[in-house]
């Protein structure tokens, strides 16, 4: 075989690696939530390639995420599988952190970064479900919504004690000020400077030794 045939298997195996949003030599995945949103296919290709990369050892595994939001089932699907990972995980955003997408840079905190990159728009709200059928079924969808915003304000309040603009307050406290941010405004929209002093983020990418991913990841080590 000549040499632009490797060339030409290579690059078609790299594309591949890539149609399936992981890297495995760096340890890179890639969560993007596509124009429809976040749903099942993506979770499931998710956790794949996340179980993967764990099975291949324990050095830290980097996330890069753009993600408009979706399905909140996929969403947990995923903020769970993160949760479990016994690797040191490297979360960036890019771009749209929104929703969901929100939620799950969340399951690395206390074992991991949480990296956003100036530009990117962090959209926080309660959610929202769309419902149909009998009045029973309307009844048990509200419930679960209800259930999901209680999870999510949990997990909010948690992750955002470690931000400036609530230090010193106690847990409670927080829910209580997000709930009367999102009760006047449905959609709370951050950029990434915003997100770091909510405590959404731990890291603005680009600033003081935080320009680079190989200089974050030292930091995990």
């Amino acid at each position: 075989m000549n040499r632009s045939n490797n060339r030409s298997n290579i690059y078609s195996a790299l594309s591949n690696w890539h149609d399936y949003g992981i890297l495995s030599q760096t340890r890179e995945i890639f969560l993007e939530s596509g124009d429809d949103g976040l749903g099942s296919k993506h979770a499931v290709e998710f956790i794949k390639n996340l179980t993967m990369l764990e099975s291949l050892n324990n050095n830290p595994i980097i996330i890069h995420q753009y993600n408009i939001g979706g399905d909140q089932s996929a969403g947990f699907a995923i903020y769970d599988a993160i949760k479990a990972s016994k690797c040191k995980i490297l979360f960036i955003c890019y771009g749209s952190a929104s929703s969901m997408g929100s939620i799950i840079p969340q399951a690395v905190s206390g074992k991991g970064l949480r990296v956003t990159h100036p530009n990117t728009e962090w959209l926080i709200h309660e959610g929202s479900c769309e419902s149909s059928g009998t009045t029973k079924q309307f009844i048990s969808n509200a419930e679960a919504l209800k259930r999901n915003k209680n999870t999510m304000y949990e997990i909010y309040a948690t992750c955002c004690k470690k931000g400036a603009a609530f230090k010193g307050k106690k847990l409670e406290e927080i829910k209580a000020i997000l709930k009367r941010r999102l009760n006047v405004k449905e959609d709370w929209i951050l950029d990434g400077q915003q997100a770091v002093e909510y405590g959404f983020a731990d890291i603005l990418f680009g600033k003081g030794q935080n320009n680079s991913i190989q200089n974050i990841l030292k930091r995990l080590q």
